[in-house]
């Protein structure tokens, strides 16, 4: 092949790649500080680079071709493009692949924590996809990069957007550390508390709606350089040193050369928290029981599953069912509660297992059955009770919760039957029925919880 022609051909791949790149680049996708640290570290331009990105839905890693987010370009698009890529690493045997460099991203809102197991996430989803797409590319030349939060990214798309506040915005980002402690190390203020309340929270919902989707991501960067001839002539030498050089897979995988360890990119800007990630503490449910109703001999059980820092659900079982030696007294009830309740602002938004703390409303639904007779005389039926309820619960240790709570609402008790009891109250005479309808305090607790939890362990691949 004439030296016009291969120059012709690595001027046009080169050309393609800066513009896939310029175009993710403009869709707020890349971290092209990151790429090009790696390329510099590892000897190669950044025009010997290609990227590709794929976007992510929020919160989650599954990988998908589908579009996540109205303004993000398709991730149909992105693969067309990876295949224009290998294909032309095939092709000519004028190019040679040196890494491919897979880069998973989350977005700075959320908890850290959760952040990055969705960064890690993403990258491994990515990384399946493409071993599963090009088998014949050997495990060796994939090279992982993780980015938690991405604030450079957020920091370069807030300068190039008209969001309001943002230059305050990015004096916070570039001034104000991740956390702030106090001297007795408790934290006090944060990087994503003073951007929330920034023009009432306004800055942070535009961050949220036009900068933050195009940070959950994974980048692909393909490493490549031109393959070198010292004869012209000899054409069959040519083709074999060539990526597939028209040999197919075989080619391919004869061409593909792996970097030394001295060579292979240094991988900037993943931050330290990232190996502690492994492992990371995240409840479960918490079990407690109302001690009022314990000091009353009201046995009773509660399980509360909180759903993130705001909100958890919540099932509880009281079930007293006792009679007194002389059969003259009855207390006997069968009821099931059933709730959700709202947690105001917690303490540390970062800590996954800062949960069921501070002050808290909610709404409980109830059922049950009654028998209850103080002496000799008594009354059955089925009620339904809708309560509202205020409460403030306590943190003691890591585990433990202390909570206080009042509730008012509307009982129901269609048909109750009142009786009298006869003959040492081994018999029941029914003296009327009657439906009860009552607005008012419908529960009063003082509560102890045991809070469950798990290590989440993400391992690499």
């Amino acid at each position: 092949m004439a030296i016009g022609k291969r120059i012709a051909i690595s001027v046009v791949f080169g050309f393609v790649c800066s513009i896939a790149m310029a175009a993710s680049s403009t869709a707020g996708s890349s971290n092209t500080s990151s790429a090009a640290n790696t390329a510099a570290a590892s000897g190669m331009a950044e025009a010997d680079s290609a990227k590709v990105t794929f976007h992510f839905v929020v919160n989650k890693t599954d990988f998908t071709l589908d579009v996540p987010h109205s303004s993000l370009p398709s991730n149909k698009e992105a693969l067309a493009i990876v295949h224009t890529y290998m294909d032309s690493f095939r092709s000519e045997g004028m190019l040679r692949l040196r890494q491919i460099r897979i880069q998973g991203v989350s977005s700075p809102d959320g908890l850290r924590a959760r952040n990055q197991i969705l960064a890690q996430g993403r990258h491994d989803s990515v990384l399946g996809f493409l071993r599963s797409e090009f088998p014949e590319i050997p495990a060796s030349l994939y090279l992982e990069d993780i980015v938690v939060e991405d604030w450079d990214g957020a920091a370069r798309l807030l300068e190039q957007s008209d969001i309001i506040g943002k230059e305050e915005a990015l004096s916070i980002i570039e001034n104000t550390p991740l956390h702030i402690y106090n001297n007795g190390g408790k934290l006090v203020d944060s990087r994503k508390r003073q951007l929330m309340q920034l023009n009432r929270g306004e800055t942070w919902r535009q961050m949220q709606s036009q900068i933050f989707p195009k940070l959950r991501k994974a980048d692909i960067w393909f490493y490549y350089e031109p393959v070198t001839r010292s004869n012209d002539n000899n054409n069959d030498t040519d083709k074999q040193n060539g990526i597939g050089a028209n040999l197919g897979i075989a080619g391919l995988m004869s061409s593909l050369v792996v970097l030394p360890e001295s060579l292979r990119p240094t991988l900037s800007g993943i931050p330290a928290l990232v190996a502690s990630a492994r492992e990371i503490e995240r409840p479960l449910f918490a079990v407690g029981t109302n001690l009022l109703y314990d000091a009353l001999i009201t046995p009773n059980i509660s399980v509360e599953v909180p759903l993130g820092h705001h909100w958890s659900i919540q099932a509880a079982y009281t079930f007293p069912w006792w009679v007194n030696r002389a059969n003259d007294m009855a207390w006997q009830i069968l009821k099931w509660d059933l709730g959700a309740r709202y947690w105001f602002s917690p303490k540390n938004l970062f800590n996954p297992m800062d949960v069921l703390r501070g002050h808290f409303v909610g709404l409980e639904l109830s059922a049950g059955y009654y028998d209850v007779e103080p002496k000799h005389s008594g009354w059955q039926g089925e009620a339904v009770v809708a309560t509202l309820e205020y409460g403030y619960s306590w943190r003691l240790g890591k585990n433990w919760r202390l909570s206080a709570c009042i509730g008012a609402g509307w009982l129901y008790s269609p048909q109750y039957r009142a009786y009298q009891g006869t003959q040492d109250d081994q018999h029941l005479i029914y003296q009327h029925n009657g439906n009860l309808n009552w607005i008012g305090p419908t529960k009063a607790s003082v509560g102890i919880q045991y809070l469950f939890h798990y290590t989440k362990k993400h391992k690499r691949k």
